[in-house]
């Protein structure tokens, strides 16, 4: 089955949707992941963290009209926020944790910073597999290929970057954390041979 649980509502920086839109034929159950982004880039660092008890304050209306509200949470991975993160984790009943990688600590992955796209690239990757082998209390991780979005790539290129990426592949599965086919990537980013790849590389290592 699929089904769709990397949605953000109006709570998050990167979106303004009414979560009523989303339950507009009926679903049982609906879940968000707000984007939660703790030490982005700036002077100082940015702790951007959604107001989540506004959608909880949407549960009760929300089950009137037939749709159980799960709240989850995606987590831009940043070094040394883990004691942040477990005070967030424990205030909230999130049910769905999505990590992502949309920095490095000094620019963001989809930034237009005057650096060349291999060392961007090269950043993304390594930053990936940082947060992979960092973080455990997660159950997806969320656009493998943020880092290449605004890069002119094609999957002739992955050389350089495929050990890295196996071993990306090796430790999810090896942590039961599942891979996303992200359709924004897909449709709007033009990456569906990076996903065709993608896809067969986890399958092949046991995904």
């Amino acid at each position: 089955m699929f089904y769709d649980q990397h949605m953000h509502s109006y709570i998050s920086i990167d979106s303004e949707a009414d979560p009523f839109q989303y339950i507009k034929n009926g679903p049982k159950y609906v879940v968000f992941t707000d984007h939660l982004e703790l030490q982005s880039p700036g002077e100082p660092k940015v702790d951007i963290t959604p107001a989540f008890d506004l959608l909880l304050d949407l549960k009760d209306e929300l089950k009137e009209r037939g749709t159980e509200l799960l709240l989850g949470v995606e987590v831009g991975y940043a070094r040394g926020i883990e004691g942040a993160l477990d005070h967030i984790f424990s205030k909230y009943p999130f049910k769905v944790k999505i990590m992502s990688a949309h920095h490095n600590g000094d620019y963001g992955f989809m930034s237009r910073v005057n650096i060349p796209r291999d060392e961007m690239i090269n950043s993304y990757v390594d930053t990936l597999l940082e947060a992979v082998t960092e973080w455990n209390d997660f159950h997806i991780l969320a656009h493998f290929d943020f880092g290449f979005r605004i890069h002119d790539f094609e999957v002739s290129e992955i050389g350089p970057y495929e050990e890295r990426l196996n071993k990306v592949f090796e430790t999810i599965i090896e942590k039961d954390i599942a891979f996303e086919i992200n359709s924004k990537s897909i449709f709007v980013h033009g990456n569906k041979e990076l996903y065709k790849w993608g896809i067969e590389r986890y399958v092949a290592l046991g995904g």
